[in-house]
């Protein structure tokens, strides 16, 4: 998904707006919303190499979210980057709640 446009009212006029990355706005909201909590969430991502092809890190990992990727310290210690195309599931860890899924991927 590329960044997509959509006309919206500015001031006494109209101007193009860029959309944000459906998991931008989602990781965001879990980020800096104060009535959500970043260790009850979980992201899976593509992962070749990985028992199933996936990995699954807590949200607490997610060292910086960029326009389409995020980064996250893997269990060496190393800075990854991950595009945002890689990403399976969003889920709440505690309700089990999908935020977000990949069309095309089964849970």
């Amino acid at each position: 998904m590329g960044t997509e446009l959509i006309l919206a009212q500015a001031g006494h006029g109209l101007c193009w707006q860029k959309l944000l990355h459906p998991l931008k706005s989602i990781l965001n909201k879990i980020f800096w919303d104060r009535r959500e909590r970043a260790e009850d969430y979980a992201l899976t991502f593509i992962h070749r190499g990985s028992a199933g092809d996936t990995r699954t890190i807590p949200l607490t990992k997610i060292g910086h979210i960029g326009k389409s990727s995020f980064t996250y310290q893997d269990e060496r210690g190393d800075e990854t980057t991950i595009p945002f195309h890689r990403v399976t599931i969003v889920m709440n860890t505690l309700s089990r709640k999908i935020l977000w899924q990949k069309r095309g991927t089964a849970r």
